[in-house]
């Protein structure tokens, strides 16, 4: 459901932004607008985890495939160049298995934990372009912005969520005329857990790969 309603308002975010340019022909025509359209597809995440200086905690980690979904906008710089910024629904879920282990290296306790964490990210990135026989070959990078939508727990419960993560994407992607795709690998530079200084879990970093079907509505 929550899907649903992002993409919903994603939708009207882009719908919104096409109305004002045609209500602004001079402003488009000021400015080299490359392309405005949408995307869809899916994410894999993991996390890194810093239990400080505590040996007897390990964590099994599995990513999850979640849905995704954006919008973007692209302003040309030099016929090869572009600087960019998309708003992107990102569902990080994720499941961990917390495991206790003695002194003897024995396991002594563990809790499966699953988390949907959702997320507003807002990369703001430089495109490279290479022109080939059937379209548009591109490279792009730069941070990013995370920012706490909501989250859901099953197990055990951490409130301690970061509101803002930042974050890196790079990756690469292909046009052709109004249709293509990018894959990217997007990592945190900073904790998405704001841990309190008696828990041994001190940080909590998401990573992993998202790709995205795009369509440009105007170009």
């Amino acid at each position: 459901m929550r899907v649903i309603v992002f993409c919903g308002l994603i939708f009207s975010l882009i719908s919104s932004c096409l109305a004002t340019l045609m209500w602004l022909p001079a402003t488009v025509e000021a400015v080299d607008l490359g392309s405005i359209g949408m995307g869809v597809g899916g994410s894999w995440m993991s996390q890194d985890y810093d239990f400080g200086n505590d040996p007897q905690l390990e964590v099994v980690d599995g990513g999850v495939v979640e849905p995704a979904a954006g919008a973007f906008l692209w302003i040309r710089l030099h016929h090869r160049i572009s600087a960019g910024v998309e708003v992107l629904y990102l569902r990080k879920g994720f499941e961990s298995t917390p495991v206790v282990i003695n002194s003897s290296g024995q396991v002594v306790g563990e809790t499966a934990i699953q988390y949907n964490v959702n997320y507003l990210s807002i990369p703001l990135t430089a495109r490279f372009e290479i022109e080939t026989l059937p379209g548009l070959l591109y490279l792009f990078v730069g941070p990013s912005a995370e920012i706490l939508l909501s989250h859901d727990e099953f197990g055990q419960v951490f409130e301690n969520f970061n509101t803002v993560t930042a974050a890196f994407h790079v990756g690469v992607g292909f046009e052709r005329e109004r249709f293509g795709g990018n894959i990217r690998y997007s990592r945190d530079f900073s904790s998405s857990l704001d841990a309190p200084a008696a828990w041994s879990l001190q940080s909590v970093k998401n990573h992993g790969v998202l790709a995205l079907f795009t369509i440009a509505l105007w170009r």
